[in-house]
């Protein structure tokens, strides 16, 4: 008996903890797209997106306002590109919320997606060194 509750504990665990990871991602997908069709609705299309996560981590972080966020199993952030009237322009969202809007002081990145946008979509992207 003690094995059977135990084994029901330790599979609701693992359930719960894959639900609120899943939750986590959700909330940061929910914010990428609210966010993104915010700049189609000033008709800005080109934008690219770079999605990073860490399965099974645990990240910590002190808001400006003092409120603690913590990222719940996997920690995902998500850097989004464009320009706007010349200017390069990035964000980032994470479990924590959306950040401010900055502009990149090297507009490279988007010069170089710019030339290389068909080679980027249809090949795999290797490491640096690889």
């Amino acid at each position: 008996m003690k094995n059977t509750i135990l084994c029901f504990l330790f599979i609701f665990g693992i359930f719960f903890i894959s639900a609120v990871a899943q939750n986590d991602k959700d909330y940061v997908d929910s914010l990428v797209s609210e966010f993104t069709n915010s700049l189609e609705n000033r008709d800005i299309d080109e934008y690219f997106t770079l999605n990073k996560y860490c399965l099974g981590t645990t990240e910590m972080f002190k808001l400006k306002d003092g409120n603690m966020c913590v990222s719940k199993g996997t920690y995902y952030q998500v850097y989004i590109f464009w320009k706007e009237v010349g200017q390069a322009m990035i964000k980032k969202i994470n479990n924590c919320g959306m950040y401010f809007s900055l502009p990149l002081s090297n507009p490279d990145v988007m010069d170089f997606v710019g030339i290389n946008r068909k080679q980027l979509n249809e090949r795999v992207v290797k490491k640096t060194g690889s």
